[in-house]
This record gives structure tokens, C-alpha cells and sequence, in this order.
């Protein structure tokens, strides 16, 4: 008998990881300062403080506070019960001592929550000037005039505008990447300021003596002081990676400054006004709307393996006939289910599975220890629900649920990943491409000798995955975001694909020239967020991925090996 590997691809569509990240829910006042402490600044002032001290959480370079400053402001820029300071526009903040923590030279980085009361023709937020020296000479600052963003490097630069307006009453998140080289980056709000960044400045901080280090003001005549709030000041003496800033700003939990990530619910997704979710809502022929990422792998068309456990398995099942029960009164041809990692994408359809049903769910020790610490999942019941820890690298011959053989072998093995995003530590350092058992692939193969990938979930390509996917004859790969900062781009999120554990679609990096070179016979995208204009039957990026060789998955689509 000739045996044929089926693959249905019903759902294709994750947003964000499908996780909803609640920012004003989660913070603590230990939260933010470990997410900062942990990326090592040179200086770190909370400023909720009680006394006249402005007290350095790194411990060299404590502050004072002037009579024109009030402690105690709240909400603070964490909305964590800590506290931040205030002033009237007529008197300056902090004064620093002599310090070498903050002469930076060459690279660096200025963070700092405001609340801007407006008004003012020229206002600092964060400055620096050598002790007696010119304020045109080695000095820095940062600062709004006439409502914009603007700095100012005393290296031969001077003066710039980076075309940002912060609003008026409202904690906003800045972060200033300066590194010498011509592409300095204002990250507002964790990576986005309406819909970009502002990169692209040449601007350097030259070479600094030991000098007078203040926030929210200058020494000059012309300068006035700020006018609002300031919080959580830090320096560093390197840039902060893409990553790091958005934890920070995940970590202070939205005290005032808004944003936050879009939640899972496939295309379109239920709370997205995105165009792409528009046009899918408005039954636009080219949009066609995708339920969320699982497969379905037969030898025979009768037992059915699963690939993840999407929230949509429900109407999934109800959409494919032949997924139904066929015989008795309880009944199912689904034999296993497979797990490539613990994000509620891939585990919250397990639930749909509660009624007493035998089937094997197969998943790494650390995503069965996940399940295992989250007793909703005991309503699979153990008397019908094995569970059976796979190893990576160890081939896994798939059997019935009556010990029968299906003729379908998996083989799991690690691919760059990270943690489920739920799963996160704030007090550990988040690896974004980690190879273990957070995030695995599944190689594929039949008694008949067809052989495929699915690889929903990748952070980056490495030599040893492109020499084994080469010459496969189907692959079905991470399609998640067209390039890497979309969701910041299209202001529905404050997240790159990297920090997401996601390679993009487009680019030098990207998965289309990762997999040009490999003689792959089928190359189909999977797990595709909602933002991605690779949906559109219409868009030049679909037209560029189908030149390329490659495919858009969608729901009830069927490959036959």
C-alpha cells in the first residue's frame, strides 16, 4: 500500500505570541529596577526618595535635591507604589558632584521617564558640563524646546531636533542611544513613537572631563528648568539593545505612558483595527481570515497527529470532517498531539480536550513540567491521557491509541528560541535565541520515505538548521512578522520580532534569503501575525514570497507527500 504523508494545515495565524501582555497589571517596584539593574548602568536614580539625597542605586554617585523639588510625586512612572520627583519650572533637580560615571565618551545611553507640564522655551531633562568649563565645551544634554525633543553634544555638532513631541500629562519612556557611528536612536515608549523610531543621528558624546552631572537642568542663562516630572534617570555607558529597552519599559507596567502588545485570536484578531484585520472583517476576497497555528499529519488518512494545540482547535476540528468521530458515541481519530513549546498558542486548545478521550500528548521535560505546575491541564484526565517526555534528537515512532503502528515518525530537535513569553522571569536574563528545550522543531518522515519540516518558531538561522532542512521536500517555516519591527512600525505593539523569538520574513537576516540557497522543494509560511502583509493576496510582499518559491498557508489547506 502505498502510504502518502497528509499535512492539513488549518490554522496559520498567531499575533504576538498570542499572549496578552497586561502592562498596567503586573509591575512591582522590584520589577523595574531589576530589569534595569540587570542591563548594569553606570548611574541609576529612582528618584522616590524621601529625603534631600538623591540616592545612586549604583552606589557612587548620590545627588541632591534643591529647595524648588518636590519627592513624593505619584503616579510614578511605574505605577508600583514608588514615587518620583517634581518641580515648578523655576528650579533645577539634582546637582552631582564630580563623577566619572557619567563622563561618557564615544557610546552610550540616556534613559529617563517625564511628565511634561508643557510650556518653555528650552527645557533639560538630563545634562551634563564639565566642572568650570564653557557650557559650548564636552557637554551634553537633552532636552524639549518649543514642545520637541532635542539635543545638544558639545563635540562640533550641536543643536538637534529628533521630531518627537511628548504629550503634555502623560509618563513617556525615553531612550537615547548615541554610539558615535552616525545612527544614533530615540526609543520612545519601549521602541515606538507613533508609528517609527528616530534614527539615523550623528551625534557623539566626545571626550568628557569629570564634571557636573544634573536632571532637569542646565547651567545657562537662556535654560529654563523643567517643568513637570522626571523618574527613573539611568545612564550607560554602552547602548541598550532593542530587547532591553522594551523590558524596561514591560517592567515599569504602564504608570501613565500607555501601550501595550496585541493579544492571540488569529486574523483577524478580536481586538485588532489593523487594515489587515479590516479588510478581513469586511469579507474582503483578498484577506482571508486564518484561525490560529496547528497542523494535522496523517499516513492514513484515518489517525491523525496533531502539531500543537492552537486555542482554535475547536472549530478546527468542526471545520475538517474528517477529524470528526466516526464510530460510538465517544470517539475521535486524533492518536497524539505534539508540542514545539509552551505558548499559550500552542497549549490552550488542550482544554478543548477534557472529555475522557485517549490520546498520547507528546512535549519536551520542560514543557510537560509547565503543564505539570498549571493544574487547569489536569482536566486531561491521566487515566486517558498519556503523557510522554520526548528527547530532542531522539526519533519518536508515533503509535495508536490501541498500540497500533501509524507509520509516521517525529523527531524533535532545538531550533533558536526563547521561554514562552508568560513564562518569563524578570530577574533572570532572557536569552532570546536559546537552544534547549523552550523552543524545538519536528522532523517528519513516513515509512514510504517522504520527509518535511515544521518549524513555526524560529529566532535565527544557524549553520547546522540550514544544512539539515536542505533538499527537504516540504518545510513549513516561521512566517510571524514581514520584517522585524512591523508591530512598533504599525503601532500596535512595542516589540521586535527578535524579542518575540521570531526571525522575519524580509531582510539580509530574514527567512527568504536564509532558505533561497537550499533546495527545499516546498517552502510554505506558517504562523503568521496579523500585521503581516504577506495575508494580502493583493500586496507586493505576497507577490515577492511567491517569486521567491514560497507559499502562505492557510486554513484547509492539504499537502500530499
Amino acid at each position: 500500500m502505498n502510504f502518502l504523508t497528509n499535512v492539513k494545515s488549518w490554522i496559520v495565524t498567531a499575533c504576538v505570541l498570542s499572549v496578552s501582555v497586561i502592562l498596567c497589571s503586573t509591575a512591582s517596584a522590584s520589577a523595574y529596577k531589576a530589569a534595569v539593574l540587570a542591563d548594569n548602568p553606570a548611574g541609576y536614580w529612582r528618584l522616590g526618595d524621601s529625603g534631600s539625597t538623591a540616592v545612586d542605586e549604583m552606589g557612587a554617585n548620590h545627588g541632591s535635591y534643591t529647595s524648588g523639588v518636590t519627592t513624593g510625586f505619584t503616579p510614578s512612572a511605574t505605577a508600583d507604589g514608588d514615587t518620583a520627583i517634581t518641580a515648578n519650572g523655576a528650579e533645577h533637580m539634582i546637582i552631582n558632584g564630580t563623577t566619572s560615571a557619567v563622563d561618557l565618551s564615544g557610546q552610550g545611553a540616556i534613559e529617563a521617564w517625564i511628565y511634561w507640564a508643557g510650556g518653555g522655551a528650552r527645557q533639560p531633562i538630563v545634562s551634563h558640563r564639565p566642572q568650570g568649563g564653557s557650557q559650548d565645551n564636552s557637554n551634553y544634554q537633552v532636552y524639549i524646546k518649543d514642545g520637541v525633543i532635542h539635543s545638544y553634544m558639545g563635540t562640533g555638532h550641536g543643536e538637534y531636533s529628533w521630531g518627537y513631541s511628548p504629550p503634555v500629562g502623560q509618563w513617556t519612556h525615553l531612550v537615547f542611544n548615541i554610539d558615535n557611528n552616525g545612527a544614533d536612536t530615540l526609543y520612545v515608549n519601549g521602541g515606538g513613537a507613533g508609528n517609527q523610531f528616530y534614527p539615523n543621528v550623528d551625534e557623539s558624546f566626545g571626550a568628557h572631563s569629570p564634571g557636573e552631572f544634573r536632571i532637569g537642568y542646565f547651567p545657562h542663562t537662556s535654560i529654563e528648568p523643567f517643568s513637570g516630572s522626571i523618574d527613573e534617570v539611568a545612564i550607560y555607558d554602552r547602548l541598550l539593545t532593542p530587547a532591553e529597552i522594551a523590558d524596561h519599559f514591560q517592567a515599569a507596567g504602564g504608570g501613565g505612558a500607555g501601550g501595550g502588545a496585541a493579544a492571540g485570536g488569529g486574523y483577524p484578531q478580536w481586538n485588532c483595527n489593523h487594515p489587515n484585520s479590516q479588510r478581513a472583517r469586511s469579507e474582503d476576497t483578498a484577506s482571508t481570515p486564518r484561525t490560529q497555528s496547528s497542523v494535522a499529519v496523517s499516513v492514513d488518512d484515518k489517525n491523525w497527529f496533531l502539531f500543537n494545540a492552537s486555542p482554535d482547535l475547536r472549530q478546527q476540528i468542526n471545520d475538517n470532517e474528517i477529524l470528526h468521530p466516526r464510530e460510538g458515541l465517544r470517539d475521535s481519530p486524533i492518536q497524539g498531539i505534539i508540542l514545539t513549546n509552551a505558548d499559550v498558542d500552542h497549549i490552550a486548545g488542550l482544554l478543548n480536550l477534557r472529555e475522557s478521550q485517549p490520546f498520547t500528548l507528546y512535549g519536551t521535560g520542560k514543557v510537560l513540567q509547565v503543564l505539570e505546575a498549571n493544574t487547569v491541564f489536569n482536566v486531561l484526565n491521566p487515566k486517558f491521557v498519556d503523557r510522554c517526555p520526548i528527547t530532542l534528537e531522539e526519533p519518536i515512532e508515533m503509535v495508536l491509541t490501541d498500540g497500533g503502528v501509524s507509520g509516521l515518525t517525529v523527531t524533535p530537535f532545538s531550533v533558536p528560541g526563547k521561554v514562552a513569553l508568560w513564562l518569563e522571569d524578570e530577574k533572570e536574563k532572557l536569552d532570546l535565541a536559546a537552544v534547549g528545550e523552550d523552543t524545538i522543531a519536528l522532523e517528519v518522515s513516513s515509512q514510504e520515505g517522504g520527509r518535511f519540516f515544521y518549524i513555526p518558531a524560529c529566532a535565527r538561522m544557524t549553520t547546522e538548521l540550514s544544512e539539515r532542512i536542505q533538499g527537504a521536500d516540504l518545510v513549513f517555516f516561521d512566517g510571524t512578522l514581514w520584517r522585524d519591527d512591523e508591530m512598533i512600525r504599525d503601532n500596535v505593539g512595542i516589540k521586535t520580532g527578535k524579542r518575540m523569538g521570531h526571525m522575519s520574513i524580509s531582510g539580509e537576516e530574514g527567512s527568504v534569503a536564509a532558505l533561497r540557497s537550499l533546495g527545499i522543494k516546498r517552502k510554505v509560511f506558517i504562523h503568521i501575525n496579523t500585521t503581516n502583509p504577506v495575508l494580502l493576496d493583493d500586496s507586493s510582499e505576497r507577490d515577492l514570497v511567491t517569486k521567491e518559491g514560497w507559499e502562505v498557508s492557510f486554513d484547509g489547506m492539504e499537502i500530499k507527500l
